[in-house]
């Protein structure tokens, strides 16, 4: 066999792997590190690691969210877009507001098929909106995300949470 098809049928694996890997995307978390009070659009808000430095991207279709006990206790997140994200986690006791100041936004989680999309750990707490601009939770695929709501959920007047599946709801309450 020359030398030149033995290298090709011994590299091609290998070339083909890393061919594929370039267009495998993977999850990439983003913490909060706005502080009490910030904007969700800007990079300011967000890390790559729980409590450390701002500066990475703003959350994005392929990003798990994650407020933690790094995050602060009590935190409003303000001018959230119509976006998805790949999913979100409320934990380490915290109160998170989510809010919007354009009417109608909507943010979506889409982690896929039999996963909890969203987590919102016991003691912990997620608000939806305020009274001044509707704003909605949302599943993409409803029939196949699940959530894990150990703590509150808390869906203001005006403001939706959308889905068919949720494993687990202790703590689902609506304000009027």
């Amino acid at each position: 066999m020359p030398r030149h098809n033995f290298l090709f049928k011994a590299l091609l694996p290998l070339f083909t792997l890393l061919f594929f890997a370039t267009f495998y995307t993977r999850a990439a978390s983003r913490y909060w590190v706005g502080g009490a009070s910030a904007s969700w659009a800007v990079t300011t808000s967000w890390s790559a690691t729980s409590g450390g430095a701002s500066g990475a991207t703003v959350p994005t279709t392929t990003d798990d969210v994650i407020f933690d006990a790094s995050s602060g206790a009590t935190i409003t997140v303000s001018n959230i877009p119509t976006t998805t994200i790949h999913s979100l986690t409320v934990n380490g006791s915290n109160t998170v507001t989510l809010t919007s100041a354009v009417a109608n936004q909507t943010l979506s989680l889409n982690i896929g098929a039999a996963s909890n999309a969203l987590v919102i750990s016991s003691g912990s707490t997620l608000i939806l909106g305020s009274s001044t601009a509707t704003f909605t939770l949302s599943f993409i695929t409803t029939t196949t995300q699940k959530a894990d709501i150990s703590g509150t959920l808390q869906v203001n007047t005006s403001n939706a949470f959308t889905t068919t599946t949720i494993t687990t709801a202790s703590g689902v309450t609506v304000s009027s």
